[in-house]
């Protein structure tokens, strides 16, 4: 087995969360505003690459851990709404540690 790196690794688990992360929220987003308007107008519009504020995401994020998708009666959409939880519950560590990584490899070089 091929020895790996540290940032190798980082490389091969983060690159994959980071590059699907634009597909879930843009279909996410797609079935908001297709299957459910009003839901969607209430979040204020979300876009996967808008100049949405802090506001519209914050009550996308009360909105996904919240059981208001389970109310919305849309099976495909709770299925989603459970990926995008386990997605930010994981890729959220994973993210400040590569963070904290850079940070400490520009310091102390």
């Amino acid at each position: 087995m091929p020895n790996l790196d540290n940032e190798t690794l980082y490389g091969l688990v983060t690159l994959p969360l980071i590059a699907t992360w634009p597909g879930i929220q843009g279909w996410y987003y797609h079935r908001l505003r297709t299957r459910h308007p009003a839901t969607y107008e209430e979040l204020g519009s979300p876009g996967v690459f808008s100049n949405a504020g802090m506001r519209i995401q914050w009550r996308l994020m009360r909105f996904l851990f919240s059981s208001r998708p389970r109310q919305l009666n849309d099976e495909p959409l709770l299925n989603v709404a459970w990926l995008m939880r386990v997605w930010i519950v994981i890729a959220t560590p994973i993210i400040i540690g590569i963070l904290a990584w850079v940070w400490k490899v520009i310091l102390f070089r």
